[in-house]
Order: structure tokens, then C-alpha cells, then sequence
């Protein structure tokens, strides 16, 4: 029997494939025709620190599986809450890369490059996609060697910021000159961070692209729950008014100078039941941070909550968002909470500016000044009606353009566009 020609469209705008559809079924001949495009994510940290991570879930879990077969390398994770667990979870192939380690040490990079090496030659990838500086450098080595016809970086943030020595700062664009040199593409989350590139001369305009962060939308949707329950499980009272920060606890993320600005606050709002609700990772600064607070006397009132899976939920009891970051890429906690139409106040670095027009989608301090912070967070729990306008605004700001469909499209279509201009595909 002669199949009769059918078109069908099949990922993004620019990949076509024609099957002949005749007695067998379209899966069946799809499958026979269309090979998939094998693709390797590879990020340094499995265990959700941040928001390359979440960005690599995303990309992963929202990629078209009927042209891509993608694979996950990361090095080991935390068993409660691990990249490579979720990623696995939703029938993808995952490689531990047992000595990809955030700690700098020569002999575990040895280690880790001959793992990453042996598992890319055993899986024969058309691309491989690397992610976080550590497997960034050693994943487009490895790719080189081995081949591999596509490499593509994402750079999520950069490891400076105003405080930066002269001479780190030139290390490390330095670094990212000569891996630029391995890659195809250069993929950034914001439109600040591709001019930083261009501006320090890391590579070309042609390969850098730029891809919108992408968040998970649903699930900060026609949440159920019961809010006064919520609260009550953090120690807090159906009357507190709660300001919120989601960020692992690490120095650049300036919770000391939000838990300052915090307590001026509530010196000069005494008759209001505030609370802070600190979220994430207690990594290396945490000891700092609850020395503060217990100096502060804010014990009762500095809820640090560890990292927590209902930040949706969290975010809907909030009142009020606060980023003190010193740096940020374009932060998704932030994307989060104005998604949840919560009045910000945020620091202008990174790419903040991107999300935050001042006094329209929120309210702009500088970083690392607890007065101007206390201010502005002070405004917001006072004018309820300047908070609700920065809050809608906030909100239509991102929706739809910061969507996880909208990033895991743009990163495909970069995919087979230089895959056409290598004649691959």
C-alpha cells in the first residue's frame, strides 16, 4: 500500500518533517524516519542551590522528546532534594560525574574530565549543552575531545559584582574568553549580562543569544491550601504581616543586610506584627546570618525556614518580596514572587533593571544599604495602594514573556538553527 504524503509539524517553527503516512501509524513511522537529536545537559551541582539548576530542570523536562533524546551528567546530589533524582524521575538517562565538585581541587578536575570524557565517548551526543562554571569549562573540554559536533553554554549569572578585586575580575572574563573559544553558542538570561560579554570581549555578538529565565508558572496557580494553617506551621500568628526572601545563604545574597534593614523597620512600625521569612539553603553563611539574628534580638521575628518545596504557598502569605542580592543574573525567586503579585523591593544589579522599572514593577535600592532597603520596604507595608499598583504591574511584567514554554522554545530553536548551519540536521 502507497502512503499518502502528510505534513506534520513537530517542535518549533523552523523544524518540519514529512512522514508518509499510509497503513502503518504515524508513531510508527515517525519513529522509523525521524532520528532523534541526542543532547547532554551537564551542570557542576545536582542539589537545588539556585537557579541554574531549576533552569536545567526546566529545559530538560519541557524539551520536545520527539526530536530530542537529552541526557543529564551532574555531580553528585543531596538524596532529599537532587537534580538528578527529578530529572531521572521523569524517564530521562542521568550520569553521576562522582568527582564534579563546586571546591576547587586539580586532581578531582583530572578525575572528573576523564568520567565526563569516558561517558561522552560511550554516547556518541550531536550536543552537548553545559551549564555553572566548573562543568562549563570541563564539559566543552571533554565535548572537544571527544568531538562532539555542538557545544553550547549557558552562562545564569556571573561571580562578580562591585566588590570584585581588579585582578579576579580579569581572571575570570579571561577564563570565559578561552572556553568561548570551545563553544558554538553562548546562551545568557538576560539582555545586561550578553553586554557584559560583549563589552569585556569574551566572544562575538553572532554567538551569544539571549533566552528569557523560565519559570514554572503553573505552579504558582489556583493554589489550595489553607494560609492561617501555613503560617501557624512557621510559628507565626494569623496577624503577622511576613516579608519574604527565597535565596541559598550565601554572602553575595546580602540576608545580613536585609535582617538589618528588617530591624529598623520594626523599631519604627512598633505597633505591626512583622515577620521575616528567610528560605534556602543554609550554605556557608548561615552561621553568620543566625548570629545576627540572635545579636538583633529578632529571634522571634527571623524565621529562617531552610529550603522549602511550598514557595508558592510561602510567597502567598508573604505581604511583601525583598532580593538584597550583591549580584544576580535575573533572578527566577524574584520572577516568582511578582508572577504572585507581590509589591518587591530589589537591589539594582545584574539584571534586575530587566524585571524592575522603579516605582512602576517595584521599588529599586542600591545593594548593601540597610536604610534606603528599610525605607522602601517601609513605603510598602504603609501605602496599600502603591503596593497593589506595583504588584499588578509586577505581575504583568512577566507573564507570559518569563514562561517556561517561552525559554525551552528559544533554547530548541537555537539548537536546530546551528544544527542546519552545520549541515546536521
Amino acid at each position: 500500500m502507497v502512503g499518502t504524503l502528510s505534513k506534520k509539524f513537530y517542535g518549533t517553527d523552523n523544524y518540519i518533517v514529512y512522514l508518509m503516512v499510509g497503513n502503518m501509524q504515524e508513531k510508527q513511522v515517525r519513529d522509523k524516519l525521524v532520528r532523534k537529536i541526542r543532547v547532554a545537559h551537564i551542570i557542576t551541582e545536582s542539589w537545588f542551590i539556585g537557579g541554574a539548576q531549576r533552569n536545567t530542570l526546566l529545559t530538560i523536562s519541557g524539551s520536545n522528546r520527539q526530536i530530542f533524546d537529552i541526557t543529564l551528567l551532574s555531580g553528585p546530589g543531596q538524596p532529599e532534594v537532587s537534580l538528578l533524582d527529578e530529572v531521572s524521575r521523569l524517564g530521562f538517562d542521568t550520569y553521576v560525574v562522582q568527582h564534579l565538585v563546586r571546591e576547587v581541587n586539580p586532581m578531582q578536575e583530572i578525575l572528573a574530565l576523564t568520567e565526563i570524557i569516558r561517558i561522552f565517548r560511550r554516547q556518541n551526543f550531536q550536543i552537548v549543552h553545559t551549564h555553572s562554571i566548573k562543568a562549563g569549562i570541563l564539559g566543552r573540554i571533554a565535548a572537544r575531545i571527544c568531538g562532539v559536533p555542538i557545544i553550547i553554554h549557558t552562562v545564569h549569572g556571573l561571580p562578580i559584582d562591585e566588590r570584585t578585586s581588579n585582578f579576579y575580575r580579569k581572571l575570570i572574563f579571561f577564563i570565559k574568553r578561552q572556553a568561548a573559544k570551545l563553544s558554538d553558542a553562548i546562551i545568557v538570561v538576560g539582555d545586561q549580562l550578553r553586554q557584559t560579554l560583549l563589552d569585556e570581549r569574551v566572544c562575538n555578538s553572532e554567538k551569544i543569544y539571549v533566552t528569557r529565565v523560565g519559570t514554572d508558572f503553573e505552579r504558582f496557580t489556583n493554589l489550595c491550601f489553607d494560609a492561617n494553617i501555613k503560617k501557624k506551621e512557621l510559628g507565626l500568628s494569623q496577624e503577622n504581616r511576613i516579608i519574604c526572601n527565597v535565596g541559598a545563604f550565601t554572602e553575595f545574597k546580602g540576608q545580613d543586610i536585609l535582617i538589618e534593614a528588617f530591624s529598623l523597620v520594626k523599631q519604627q512600625l512598633r505597633g505591626e506584627k512583622l515577620a521575616l521569612l528567610l528560605v534556602g539553603y543554609e550554605r556557608e553563611f548561615a552561621p553568620v546570618i543566625r548570629k545576627q539574628i540572635e545579636n538583633l534580638g529578632l529571634q522571634d521575628s527571623v524565621i529562617v525556614a531552610g529550603p522549602r518545596l511550598d514557595v508558592p504557598e510561602l510567597l502567598h502569605i508573604s505581604e511583601i518580596y525583598v532580593q538584597a542580592s550583591y549580584r544576580e543574573g535575573v533572578s527566577r525567586a524574584l520572577i516568582e514572587a511578582m508572577y504572585s503579585r507581590k509589591p518587591v523591593v530589589a537591589t539594582a544589579v545584574g539584571g534586575t533593571s530587566e524585571l524592575i522599572e522603579d516605582e512602576k514593577t517595584g521599588l529599586m535600592v542600591d545593594a548593601g544599604d540597610p536604610i534606603s532597603m528599610a525605607n522602601a520596604i517601609r513605603r510598602l507595608l504603609t501605602d496599600k495602594q502603591l503596593a497593589a499598583n506595583l504588584a499588578e504591574n509586577a505581575h504583568k511584567k512577566v507573564n507570559p514573556e518569563y514562561s517556561a514554554q517561552n525559554m525551552v522554545k528559544q533554547i530548541e530553536e537555537i539548537y536546530l538553527k546551528i544544527l542546519r548551519q552545520k549541515k546536521l540536521g
